[in-house]
């Protein structure tokens, strides 16, 4: 680097570190007790209360065999964290509460998320909301059975918490007949740096329960170079069944990234180390600091604090300063930071900053310098690193439209916003398909609170027939939230007015005409539409046709007339009906208005003599029974007529006999 410059860079730093001298410790790391093979127990008088955060474990494969590699992977997403960002993970046997490592059960660490063999291991640099991942690569227990695995989360937040995953069970199987696990291959013992020029020795421990490790390889990219180079791995020490293996490559003449992975194969199975990606050894030029990729989250949410932590060596002079360069969304220019030594030496230690990611979404740039007085180092050597800025969750919002709406009428849309922290500022935003921008109305909230409450706005009159689609959009005091965008119907009115028949004098057998208006009130054309002039002066439920029309087209806002003929053929009151749209094929919103009757009264045609009316159904049943009656009466009557009569001449009968008798005796005296 130019020797001005290098000034510069140098005087900035010192001026850093001047300001920083103000307020030690502020940037400072002092959280975490470090990995190794602890006992869950030991934090419990601490970390003693449930978290919010959530943890689960995973694995590949839920079967497999004895020797079996296998990777199990346990994901954090916090809640509430300190300025740290600091989260302890612990994998243990058996189900929640068990307070035993996996290895009682069998199981051997083979690496744990930071490359060590123990059942507990911290992470730095964790953003709250963001999930981050421990994933331990473990060898199966050569008992066969179901085992069960589950995680303990330790971390600060709102006082030391804690939260527990739900147990994964991996069952072990004995091999089959096709050959047994493939090799175990044991993370290799790495440097963080090595100089330019010089050879780094990989050595690294491999298992094979049967066949035996056949072949090993390690793949290695030098920095600079497009593509990998295969290098054996011999054995060492120990047998194929359990042996290391081991091999010398060489680090290349430029500074960088050293990247490698290992291979081993039984004859049948192959296995990789690690299952992807590869393995980094720093390649530092002599007296130039060397400056690892920062660990970074993949995003973190607006206003929250991004902890950066990254290792830095300088074998000779040591690590004098080191900044952060940074560009929140938004901003134009880069800002600077100071970063600390907060583990190690400032030949070999862990340098870290925190900062605030900033109101706006987008992406936020860094990069790293780091200056031993008289050489300066940049990470990356050119270019940034980046790291999303995402608002955080908003108000959940989920919007209700109306069923249907008829033209001209005035829509309401109505929210149901549900916010811990209390939702504001809620629009609706709309507008008709043929249009290209929403327009938007405020929402009035009718019920609940802001927590949880119902919420209404009504639009303007709908002016256009179709489809409506809408969304609703509501604030909290950090982001806002939408719902999904749902849409409803305008539809047009039809309407039916002005039934009239063509005189006002009607006789039995004389033909008239019948004429009504149909009416649309939408702003488009309704076609397909089909109305029926009907006479319903029969008996209830029955009626006649008239005439039947099919397939009409009313103009948009217009009017059409329709006409039918009809010839009365008995005389008194009659009812004439037009019915629009009995089919129902045509949609419409307004169903009130698609019928309307008239009563006229039909007369005799002069000359036609005397009428007799043909009386009803119900008519005759009375009749009927009027003349049962009236006949069981008569017939009554004439019985005692009868009776009467037959009394009277047995009377008279008898009286004549008396006469005569009495006349008879007189003549004998």
């Amino acid at each position: 680097m130019p020797g001005g410059k290098a000034r510069f860079i140098a005087g900035t730093l010192a001026v850093l570190a001047v300001l920083a001298s103000f307020a030690p410790g502020i940037l400072g790391f002092p959280g975490g007790v470090g990995d190794g093979n602890k006992d869950p127990s030991t934090c419990a008088s601490c970390h003693g209360t449930a978290g919010s955060g959530t943890v689960t474990v995973t694995a590949p494969s839920g079967e497999i065999h004895p020797g079996d590699a296998v990777d199990v992977t346990v994901t954090v997403t916090e809640q509430s964290l300190t300025g740290e960002g600091i989260a302890g993970v612990f994998l243990l046997k058996g189900n929640p509460g068990s307070q035993e490592p996996i290895t009682v059960d069998g199981w051997t660490i083979v690496t744990d998320p930071n490359g060590n063999t123990n059942n507990y291991a911290e992470k730095a640099g964790i953003s709250t909301g963001v999930a981050t991942k421990f994933t331990w690569s473990l060898k199966a227990p050569a008992a066969t059975g179901d085992y069960v695995i589950h995680a303990d989360v330790e971390h600060g937040g709102a006082g030391p918490v804690m939260e527990t995953s739900a147990p994964l069970t991996i069952t072990v199987t004995p091999a089959g007949a096709g050959g047994s696990a493939p090799p175990v291959i044991s993370q290799p013992e790495l440097p963080a740096s090595i100089q330019v020029g010089s050879t780094l020795n990989i050595s690294t421990h491999i298992t094979d329960d049967k066949e035996g490790v056949q072949s090993a390889a390690v793949f290695v990219r030098a920095p600079g170079a497009t593509g990998f180079t295969q290098t054996p791995l011999a054995l060492a020490s120990g047998t194929a069944m359990d042996g290391t293996w081991s091999s010398v490559i060489d680090a290349g003449p430029a500074p960088g990234a050293l990247e490698l992975y290992i291979t081993a194969s039984d004859g049948t199975q192959e296995s990789r180390f690690p299952a992807d990606g590869s393995l980094t050894v720093t390649v530092s030029a002599p007296g130039l600091p060397a400056i690892e990729p920062p660990v970074l989250p993949a995003a973190v949410e607006t206003g929250s604090m991004l902890n950066i932590s990254a290792r830095m060596t300088d074998s000779d002079n040591g690590v004098a300063l080191a900044v952060l360069r940074y560009r929140l969304p938004g901003a134009s220019d880069f800002a600077t930071a100071s970063l600390t030594l907060s583990q190690g030496t400032a030949n070999d230690g862990t340098w870290t900053a925190s900062i605030n990611a900033g109101p706006a979404a987008g992406t936020l740039e860094l990069w790293l310098e780091a200056t031993d007085g008289t050489n300066d180092a940049r990470s990356p050597a050119s270019g940034t690193f980046a790291v999303a800025v995402t608002s955080p969750p908003g108000p959940a919002v989920e919007a209700f439209p109306p069923d249907s709406v008829t033209y001209g009428t005035v829509p309401e849309v109505r929210a149901r916003i549900t916010d811990i922290s209390g939702a504001s500022g809620v629009r609706v935003h709309y507008r008709h398909g043929s249009e290209t921008a929403d327009r938007t109305a405020d929402m009035a909230r009718v019920s609940g609170d802001e927590r949880d409450g119902q919420w209404s706005a009504l639009l303007p009159a709908a002016n256009a027939t179709g489809n409506w689609s809408f969304f609703v959009s509501a604030r909290n005091a950090r982001s806002e939230g939408r719902s999904a965008e749902v849409s409803f119907k305008v539809l047009p009115d039809l309407y039916v007015s002005g039934l009239k028949v063509s005189t006002k004098q009607l006789l039995v057998k004389k033909k008239v005409v019948l004429s009504a208006v149909i009416g649309n009130r939408g702003d488009r054309a309704v076609t397909g539409l089909s109305v029926n002039f009907l006479d319903q002066s029969y008996s209830v439920g029955d009626f006649r046709h008239l005439r039947v029309f099919t397939n009409l087209t009313v103009p948009a806002n217009g009017l059409l007339e329709l006409r039918a003929s009809w010839t009365p053929m008995v005389d008194g009151k009659r009812t004439l009906a037009v019915v629009l749209n009995p089919d129902g094929k045509v949609e419409e919103g307004n169903l009130t208005n698609d019928r309307m009757t008239a009563t006229v009264a039909v007369s005799l045609e002069s000359g036609m003599g005397i009428r007799f009316p043909i009386p009803k159904p119900a008519d005759l049943q009375v009749q009927l029974i009027v003349i049962c009656l009236g006949a069981a009466i008569l017939g009554t009557r004439i019985f005692l007529w009868q009776r009467a009569a037959n009394r009277k001449a047995e009377s008279d009968r008898k009286e004549r006999m008396r006469r005569r008798a009495a006349e008879a005796g007189g003549r004998e005296d």
